[in-house]
């Protein structure tokens, strides 16, 4: 008989399952303890990787950023970078060295994909932080303006499961100083086609027929060594023509793009398809805009790379006149407003690039030349008196309210002038252009922008015949920018003359702050005879300007001449090292403080005060600045006797800081006791109000600091071997566990007790 074998004991798999379970349940409660609030110290710092590099417009300049936990475990800590206006380019490399917890730089979104309006911020979730961990970053940005404020800001936020025991390090703000780097820009035009070139002018072609297609080239070039953007140089690219010689203007031509192309990414380039061909005619004269139209803004966020090239090819036809040989010119121009560009010209050294042509005399429709009138004409413009928003006339050439209102008169003047031998016409036609320009230097630059605008409106227009019409739109609305313009079409009769009076009406918001440039504006009319017609005369002068330069003084007015000027001081601050391994470890501070006034603004500051307050916890042994760039005046040797007070504040005195000086302090010591720091440095003008000179080394002026928020740095820095003091008796405490819960000891041994004696009955 078989003996039988020992019964073996299976498990059933509902059993198994619910052992498995409270395992899990077992393990869970041993190693991950209930949820309750980590008492964590979050520091973040960002502060330039080179203190002493001031930025350059269209330069990369580097920051390093930290966000650091030096008690507890951090989880699921928010870190973000807050980016200023006018910076392109932004990228965020993670450094050498992070922890795999550390989340990679992609992670940090949204990247600004263009140039910045300032405030867009970059976030991240660091899902873990160990005690004492680092994550660091290399931060890259480009500024596309001098003299913005470019204020960069780090800052740390707790999971929502966490304390935080020092907030106080837990944001960092550093601004930092653009100065303008060296752009250098080209443009050159040329005949590429429908006409030969003169054999004894190299500069000058000769049409081959009329109505048939000439064809232009132009290429704008970019030869800097760095990107330039285009709309932060404000841009505009234009093409005209006009008369060249005293000669007649063809009635009318047509014309179409060819092409364009850049030497970077060909015909589908980004400014290829900002560019709005207009292929307007010209009439006699008149300057014809054949691409980007420059009644927009202009170009945007396109850039224009190192060494990049943009060319243009488009042509034109042209009527033939009924007498002469005309001489045109065709120009092609590179106009870029932005104030305080370093900006150099290559090539022919200008903005622009001409080329001349002519037609024979034989292709004429009568084969012959033209008969040469020269006009007696007189243009005058002189300032009729300045008013307040009631009509009331003032004493002064002063705008000094919102309101006020200065009257001009325009005349143009033929009364010397008669009718040419053999002339079916009875007087001129005259295209009237009044503008608004200023007297020396730049545009005012009101701060903010929209706080000054101006209004062009035209009053009345009179001659001898009632041929003096208003345009269609008389007034020209309020506008932030000085350049407003009305255009009249006037018909002079022989032997009369037209007078035209014209309003410019000056908004002042309250929210003025300081004006970037405060000298005399000029109101100035240029005139320009636009009606040759085909009756075989040609007219000269064809262009008149009034006033004459000897005659501004005449038509100048003063606006707000008690306003502050703009000025702008920042500050930056550099912390080595950022993690002090222990008590014996010198700390060094470096510190920039420049005066980054724009070009048009006051030439020097009279009194600035910079500090830096250590905190108690600092002993400095050696504190010294120097003027590292340009001219100020500060005090030299050792300055640890200006180290005072309760907060160990340094207080330096600034005086004569002249635009774009540069000073750069460097404090060293130690710190008396363990845990994380922050360290704020300041720069402040001094005088109420405070004072400037103007170009002139002579003129001294009000001043007001046109961006406060770039005056102060933070930075934060911490010890290695940080201390956490004791925790605070009045915060919450965790929440005890149940004696009765699940996951008790208890618990557990009751049930591991109760699924063992299932198993024995099971077996």
């Amino acid at each position: 008989m078989r003996a039988s074998l020992p019964h073996r004991c299976r498990t059933p798999a509902a059993s198994h399952s619910q052992w498995v379970a409270l395992g899990l349940l077992a393990s869970a409660s041993v190693l991950a303890p209930a949820a309750h609030a980590a008492n964590v110290d979050l520091v973040t710092n960002i502060e330039p990787v080179a203190s002493n590099v001031p930025a350059q417009t269209f330069v990369p300049y580097q920051l390093n950023v930290s966000f650091s936990n030096i008690n507890g475990t951090a989880t699921n800590a928010r870190g973000s970078i807050v980016l200023p206006a006018n910076v392109t380019s932004v990228a965020l490399t993670a450094a050498s060295g992070n922890a795999p917890s550390c989340p990679a730089a992609s992670a940090f979104s949204p990247v600004p994909a263009g140039t910045t309006a300032g405030g867009e911020t970059m976030s991240a979730t660091l899902p873990l932080m160990l005690n004492r961990q680092q994550c660091n970053y290399v931060l890259s940005v480009t500024p596309t303006k001098a003299d913005s404020a470019y204020l960069m800001r780090s800052s740390m936020a707790a999971g929502s499961g966490d304390t935080e025991t020092t907030p106080s390090t837990n944001t960092s703000e550093n601004p930092f100083a653009v100065t303008q780097s060296n752009i250098t820009l080209a443009v050159d035009k040329k005949i590429t086609g429908g006409a030969t070139q003169d054999p004894n002018d190299a500069t000058h072609w000769i049409g081959n027929a009329y109505n048939a297609p000439i064809e232009f080239t132009v290429t704008y070039t970019n030869k800097s060594a760095t990107p330039v953007s285009l709309g932060a140089i404000a841009s505009k690219w234009s093409d005209w023509e006009g008369s060249w010689s005293p000669q007649i203007v063809p009635s009318g031509s047509d014309g179409g793009l060819t092409s364009c192309a850049s030497s970077v990414d060909g015909a589908g380039s980004a400014i290829c398809q900002a560019l709005g061909f207009s292929g307007a005619s010209s009439q006699a004269g008149t300057n014809v805009n054949t691409f980007l139209n420059t009644n927009t803004t202009g170009f945007g966020n396109e850039v224009m790379q190192a060494g990049e090239s943009v060319t243009i090819k488009y042509w034109r036809s042209f009527k033939a006149p009924l007498c002469g040989s005309p001489a045109l010119a065709n120009t092609a121009t590179w106009a870029v407003t932005a104030d305080g560009v370093n900006l150099q010209w290559d090539g022919s050294g200008s903005d622009s690039s001409t080329v001349s042509f002519s037609f024979p005399i034989a292709l004429s429709t009568q084969g012959r030349d033209c008969t040469a009138v020269n006009l007696n004409v007189k243009a005058d413009k002189k300032l009729l008196s300045v008013q307040d928003k009631t009509g009331l006339a003032k004493a002064s050439n002063l705008i000094e309210q919102d309101g006020d209102v200065a009257i001009y008169e325009l005349t143009v003047d033929l009364s010397q002038d008669t009718a040419p031998a053999g002339s079916n016409r009875d007087g001129i036609d005259f295209n009237v252009y009044d503008t608004v320009l200023l007297a020396k230097g730049n545009m005012p630059t009101p701060a903010p922008a929209n706080a000054l605008q101006l209004q062009m409106e035209w009053i009345s227009c009179q001659d001898s015949n009632g041929n003096c019409i208003p345009p269609n739109n008389p007034i020209q609305p309020y506008r932030p920018y000085f350049t407003p313009s009305v255009s009249q079409n006037i018909h002079v009769k022989w032997g009369t003359k037209a007078v035209m009076q014209i309003a410019l009406r000056f908004k002042i918001d309250s929210n003025l702050q300081c004006m970037q440039q405060n000298d005399a504006l000029q109101n100035q009319a240029a005139f320009s005879v636009v009606s040759v017609s085909t009756d075989g005369y040609t007219f000269g002068p064809s262009y008149i300007q009034s006033p004459s330069n000897a005659n501004l003084q005449a038509t100048q007015i003063n606006v707000l001449p008690n306003a502050p000027y703009c000025v702008n001081l920042t500050t930056n601050k550099r912390v080595t090292p950022m993690e002090v391994p222990d008590l014996a470890t010198p700390v060094v501070f470096d510190l920039q403080f420049a005066n980054n006034t724009s070009p048009d603004g006051p030439k020097t500051v009279r009194q600035a005060i910079a500090k830096d307050a250590l905190g108690p916890d600092f002993k400095a042994t050696a504190a010294s600045c120097r003027v590292s760039t340009g001219n100020a005046t500060v005090p030299t040797g050792s300055l640890l006797g200006s180290i005072a007070g309760a907060n160990n504040e340094l207080q330096l005195p600034i005086t004569d800081m002249e635009r774009g000086a540069i000073v750069n302090c460097t404090i060293t010591g130690n710190l008396l006791r363990s845990g994380s720091f922050k360290n704020v440095a300041t720069v402040a003008l001094q005088g109420s109000p405070a004072k400037a000179l103007l170009n002139d080394g002579a003129t001294e002026v009000a001043v007001k600091d046109l961006m406060p928020e770039d005056d102060v740095a933070t930075v934060n820095y911490m010890t290695a071997d940080a201390v956490m003091p004791p925790p605070d008796p009045a915060a919450p405490k965790p929440a005890p566990v149940p004696a009765n819960a699940l996951w008790s000891l208890a618990g557990l041994g009751i049930a591991i007790a109760a699924l063992a004696r299932r198993r024995q009955r099971i077996c």
